[in-house]
């Protein structure tokens, strides 16, 4: 019989290894920037997203660059944390990780704000605001149940 108990553990398991895939996906999207691996790789696509995005500003290529590896760290970290959580069961290292993980796609909504992406990519606005709802979610479901 499952029980809460393994439900909380489920909902950690499931954000670590989609984050996890997101951050490794992340990684190789980078590489693929800086022509370390084959162009015809399926990543992320976030790194062309983001030169897109960021646009609106005509920002230095080097200041888009250092953005998008601060996302890659925040996502190792986040991913780190719920790993963590996961294994050892603890509710205070969930709660931090989810913390990172709300804090993550924040930035996203205050960036999208910011960069005003709804003019070109609403859909993306949508899912930020979306994945913010989902952690935001998941964390009340751990804490509460």
């Amino acid at each position: 019989m499952i029980g809460v108990v393994e439900i909380k553990q489920g909902i950690v398991l499931v954000w670590a290894v989609w984050l996890s895939m997101v951050t490794l996906m992340n990684v190789l999207e980078a590489l693929k920037a800086l022509g370390l691996v084959p162009q015809n790789w399926k990543t992320s696509s976030n790194w062309p997203l983001m030169l897109r995005i960021t646009g609106l500003y005509h920002p230095p290529l080097w200041l888009v660059a250092l953005l998008f590896a601060g996302v890659i760290v925040w996502e190792a970290v986040a991913s780190g944390l719920l790993w963590w959580a996961f294994v050892t069961g603890s509710l205070e290292v969930a709660t931090a990780a989810f913390g990172w993980c709300i804090l993550l796609w924040g930035g996203f909504i205050l960036a999208n704000q910011f960069f005003m992406a709804w003019l070109t990519d609403p859909n993306l606005v949508a899912a930020h605001r979306s994945l913010f709802g989902l952690c935001v979610i998941s964390l009340m479901a751990i804490r509460l149940l």
